[in-house]
């Protein structure tokens, strides 16, 4: 099938400037204190959610915050 190739050929428009609009990193950003994945889970009715496949107890602390 070649939809995408047609379609590209269609509606593509060229880009403004050729070289690409990436910056490096500054080195003083620490990309893994920066991002975080943020899941939602439902807690069961005896302090316990799922995630992964895996069963997780919560404890005392995490009941308080």
């Amino acid at each position: 099938m070649d939809l995408l190739p047609r379609f590209s050929r269609q509606f593509r428009v060229p880009a403004r400037e050729p070289k690409a609009a990436y910056r490096s990193l500054v080195s003083e950003i620490h990309l893994d204190e920066t991002f975080c994945c943020k899941h939602t889970r439902n807690v069961g009715m005896d302090d316990t959610l799922k995630y992964r496949w895996r069963t997780l107890q919560l404890g005392d602390a995490a009941m308080q915050a």
